[in-house]
């Protein structure tokens, strides 16, 4: 299992126990798969502001001022996918890649 199978279950669980994002998802479903995979492939705490910059900007048509739709303008959408963000990167820097058996161990 590759560690975007491993942890995508994870954030999509994470995604419908919060009502706003639920719903972000449920009305922006192709954007949201994007911010998924774009965060899922940040792995280097390196690059930790530039990607959650990078991500902020990707989310930013789909919820708070500048939504598409005007359900999602809201700063409760506009903070949950902040807090969002926050955790897909924050989770997948605590993750260890074990390189001698190229598996992936998740310490969350």
């Amino acid at each position: 299992m590759n560690f975007k199978e491993l942890r995508r279950p994870k954030a999509l669980h994470r995604l419908s126990e919060q009502p706003c994002l639920a719903e972000t998802y449920r009305l922006e479903e192709a954007t949201m798969e994007n911010i998924i995979d774009k965060g899922l492939d940040c792995v280097d705490a390196a690059d930790h502001w530039q990607n959650y910059e990078d991500l902020k900007k990707a989310a930013s048509n789909i919820v708070g001022p500048g939504a598409r739709h005007s359900k999602l303008r809201t700063t409760a959408h506009y903070e949950a996918m902040v807090s969002f963000i926050d955790w897909l990167l924050e989770s997948n820097e605590k993750t260890v890649v074990s390189k001698k058996y190229d598996e992936y161990e998740d310490l969350t």
